[in-house]
């Protein structure tokens, strides 16, 4: 969703000293402005920094280290002094590779000083459990796949805010107008009071009609009241979602009503499946679990490794006799470790199973009730874009009925039981045509939401890209 052009501006006006006496905002701009500084996306970007900063760590276990010794001893006679450096590598093959180096010198009282320099370089290679990148690799594609997963809860979030700032903005918009309507009916009730107390003086009104006038009066009074009075609450929920202080005075414009084109229900299922992010995490959930049992599979293999080591080393009574290192070593052998009862492995490789079957049936499950959601969201929303024309054909009704009674009424030919049904009658077709408006655009929202198309997302984090590329 593009962001408005004027948030900037907005923003600056926000932080560069005392805000403005009432913030007037779009749909657009609302949106763009939680988007932007919304406090739980916000924590959720930390989130997703820290898992980043993982996947870094996770990454040194495959660069060069490098580990330096020294041990220096002295007693009564004698002083011996060590030093050497070992440089170390580990691929995601599991091969190790070392390359070390040792300086000793050993000196007597009274005696020459005795040198020894050696140089060692040892590769190591997994043959069976510990070999390959599938093991070897593991802790760093699983710091990947807590990285994908804090993406798509971010993204996650960002559409339940724009769903939650449409909705929150809606019931504010309809607040404000309700609070017109309401102003303009108490207004028109001083009125017809006024009038009918005149009238009960004359005796051309009843003292009960005046009464029932009265009444719908005070009525009209609580009713503006209590919607002031929910008008501020949803005004500090919606300066909560755009990260704002509760008493930051809000106005909201008239939003365009969004349509949403769906073919079918199951082409709308089938667009679902393939935006969605949460299907898509569980997809990948899946697939870490399967990579879990082959992971496990290994684990019952032995621990057999290749192990080859090269020495040369010198010695001599001065460093420069050490040095010439002309002596040599070399070795090649077979190491095997590893429990041969493997209790603890094959308890693993049972957890593994279950835990992918469970990954399987929670991807199914979703399934299941991504096709509810898409039909109830259709449901929804069909029935709130047809109330639209119903409402407004009541309202339209019930005002014509209104200037009708009150025409008869100023005239003496109408009863003020009938102008005060009307009345009655009006308010009740007000609040139902801003609440049908209100549900159909929230309605679209609440569709683009579980189509997956309300927030365009990366391609890597769709389903599409968490299906298996081959066999297990």
């Amino acid at each position: 969703m593009r962001l408005c052009a004027s948030i900037p501006l907005l923003l600056l006006a926000l932080t560069a000293g005392a805000p403005p006496e009432v913030l007037d905002l779009t749909l657009q701009e609302a949106i763009a402005l939680a988007l932007r500084q919304n406090r739980e996306i916000k924590a959720l970007e930390l989130t997703l920094e820290s898992r980043r900063l993982a996947v870094v760590g996770a990454r040194t276990e495959f660069e060069w280290t490098a580990h330096p010794s020294g041990n220096a001893e002295t007693g009564k006679d004698r002083r011996t002094v060590t030093y050497g450096l070992d440089v170390a590598r580990k691929t995601t093959w599991g091969t190790e590779l070392t390359v070390g180096g040792q300086t000793l010198r050993d000196s007597e009282s009274g005696s020459n000083t005795a040198s020894r320099d050696t140089v060692v370089v040892e590769l190591q290679q997994p043959l069976l459990r510990n070999a390959g990148p599938l093991v070897n690799r593991e802790p760093v594609t699983r710091a990947e796949s807590q990285v994908a997963a804090a993406r798509r809860a971010v993204e996650l979030r960002r559409t339940d805010t724009v769903v939650q700032v449409a909705e929150t903005f809606e019931q504010l918009f309809q607040l404000q107008r309700q609070m017109d309507y309401d102003t303009q009916a108490l207004e028109r009730l001083d009125r017809f009071l006024r009038l009918s107390q005149a009238r009960e003086k004359n005796g051309r009104v009843s003292r009960v009609d005046t009464l029932r006038t009265e009444q719908q009066r005070g009525a009209a009074s609580l009713r503006l009241a209590q919607t002031r009075e929910q008008w501020r609450s949803v005004m500090a929920d919606l300066a909560d979602l755009l990260a704002l202080t509760p008493e930051t005075p809000l106005s909201v414009q008239p939003a365009p009503r969004l349509t949403v084109k769906v073919t079918d229900e199951a082409a709308a299922v089938m667009e679902a499946l393939s935006n969605r992010l949460d299907y898509a995490q569980v997809l990948h959930d899946a697939q870490d679990a399967k990579r879990g049992v082959r992971i496990a599979r290994r684990d019952l293999l032995p621990d057999l490794r290749v192990v080859s080591r090269y020495q040369r080393a010198g010695d001599g009574d001065s460093g420069s006799q050490a040095a010439r290192l002309d002596q040599n070593v070399w070795f090649v052998g077979l190491t095997v470790a590893g429990d041969l009862t493997l209790h603890k492995e094959r308890i693993a490789l049972e957890e593994a199973g279950v835990a992918r079957q469970t990954a399987e049936l929670n991807a199914e499950s979703l399934r299941a009730a991504l096709s509810r959601q898409v039909l109830q969201s259709l449901l929804f929303y069909n029935r709130a874009q047809k109330g639209i024309p119903a409402a407004e054909s009541a309202y339209q009704a019930a005002r014509s009925r209104v200037l009708l009674a009150r025409r008869l009424f100023d005239r003496g030919r109408g009863t003020s039981t009938t102008l005060s049904d009307a009345e009655d009658e009006l308010q009740s077709a007000e609040v139902q045509w801003l609440t049908a408006q209100s549900d159909a655009s929230v309605a679209s929202y609440r569709l683009l939401r579980v189509l997956g198309r309300l927030i365009e997302y990366p391609e890597d984090l769709k389903p599409a890209a968490q299906l298996p590329t081959s066999n297990d």
